[in-house]
C-alpha cells in the first residue's frame, strides 16, 4: 500500500514537556488519518473519526462522517497523495486543534486534481483515544 504517500511534517513544535506525549499522539493520529485515505482503508478512517465528524471541504461543501466515507468507498473521492504539515497543535484538556497546511493529489468523480490548502482539524480524546471531530480546509490561491 502507499502509506509513504501520506505524510505529516512537524513545524514549529514547542510546548511544555507534559504536553509532548499528547501532541505526539495527535500527530500520529493525523498521520494514520491521511495514510488511511491514501490507502483506501476507510474502516481505519471511520475508526479515527468521532460519530459527529464534520468535514468542510475547501469548496465549502460539508460532509458528515457517513457521507464522506460513502463517497470515498464508492470511489467518488480517491486520494493519491497527501502531504500535510502540522504547524501548531494547541491542547486544551481533551481537545486538540491542529493548524497547518495540506497538499493533495486526488480524483473527484474521476477528474484528477491537485489542491493546496491551509487546514484546521479538531480532535477530542474519548476513552483514551483521539477522535477527529471536525476538519476544515481553505484553498490557498496560487
Amino acid at each position: 500500500m502507499a502509506t509513504a504517500a501520506a505524510t505529516v511534517h512537524e513545524a514549529g513544535r514547542a510546548g511544555p514537556a507534559a504536553e509532548d506525549a499528547a501532541e505526539e499522539e495527535v500527530r500520529r493520529a493525523e498521520q494514520r488519518r491521511f495514510a488511511a485515505l491514501v490507502d483506501g482503508d476507510f474502516d481505519t478512517f471511520d475508526d479515527l473519526c468521532n460519530d459527529r465528524f464534520i468535514y468542510t471541504h475547501s469548496t465549502g461543501h460539508r460532509d458528515t462522517k457517513s457521507s464522506f466515507s460513502a463517497a470515498c468507498r464508492k470511489g467518488l473521492i480517491r486520494y493519491h497523495r497527501i502531504d500535510a504539515t502540522a504547524e501548531q497543535i494547541a491542547l486544551a484538556g481533551d481537545c486538540a486543534v491542529v493548524t497547518g497546511s495540506m497538499e493533495a493529489e486526488l480524483s473527484v468523480s474521476g477528474a484528477l486534481r491537485t489542491v493546496r490548502n491551509v487546514s484546521t482539524s479538531v480532535w477530542v480524546r474519548e476513552a483514551g483515544a483521539w477522535k477527529l471531530l471536525a476538519s476544515q480546509l481553505t484553498a490557498v490561491q496560487a
